[in-house]
């Protein structure tokens, strides 16, 4: 009986692995997940622009952002184009979600001119990188709410500084694209959207680096 009952406890926890592994994974055809890696330049494009026809504007801070931006892109283009060839890499895939983490810390800092508030988003980021590295970090629920946070810690500095307009068009734009992205919109494409739109939510993050410390100081703390 106890036997039994230890085969029944350890089948149930095999369901529940299996049934957690399937929920955070979305099929996307081959073609869309080309899409996706080509779509993830969209950011980039942003920054392109501001260095191309308008370079003067770009402070010290822009550039760490920008270089943020260009440090993800072939992590994110490597793993989707693995996905599109059929290869669904989990080591890729961790480390695709590893550098959002990273770059987040840039971000934090270009935005904030704090030291110490980079640290503070060091701190919180390795432990969400750490748990991407762990059995938990597979589950969707608990990675989107992770890259939330760290998204929301490196807005906030934009906030603080009284930076409300690219506040606001960096919020909108973030939001439109998670809407799009986590409804699969239009059968799997919400995903290169997703991407797309962050055109406009890199846009936002650089016009706002360029106010930052400019007779201000830090914006945190």
């Amino acid at each position: 009986m106890r036997d039994q009952g230890l085969e029944n406890h350890s089948t149930v926890k095999k369901i529940m692995k299996e049934a957690l592994i399937t929920e955070t994974h979305v099929a996307y055809s081959s073609f869309q997940e080309a899409l996706n890696c080509v779509s993830m330049i969209f950011p980039s494009l942003a920054c392109l622009w501001f260095i191309l026809y308008h370079p003067s504007t770009l402070t010290r801070h822009s550039w760490i952002l920008i270089l943020g931006t260009f440090l993800h892109l072939p992590f994110s283009m490597t793993y989707h184009g693995l996905c599109a060839v059929g290869n669904d890499s989990e080591f890729w895939k961790r480390l695709d979600l590893s550098l959002i983490h990273v770059v987040s810390c840039i971000y934090a800092y270009a935005l904030s001119n704090s030291p110490l508030y980079f640290a503070a988003n060091v701190v919180v980021n390795i432990r969400h990188i750490c748990t991407i590295w762990a059995k938990t970090g597979r589950h969707k629920a608990e990675r989107s709410s992770n890259i939330m946070q760290a998204v929301a810690l490196y807005l906030l500095p934009i906030l603080f500084s009284g930076d409300v307009s690219n506040f606001s068009g960096a919020v909108l734009t973030f939001v439109l694209g998670g809407f799009l992205f986590q409804i699969n919109f239009l059968g799997g494409y919400g995903h290169s959207l997703f991407h797309a739109i962050f055109i406009g939510f890199q846009y936002y993050l650089i016009s706002a680096t360029q106010k930052v410390g400019v007779g201000k100081g830090p914006n945190c703390f």
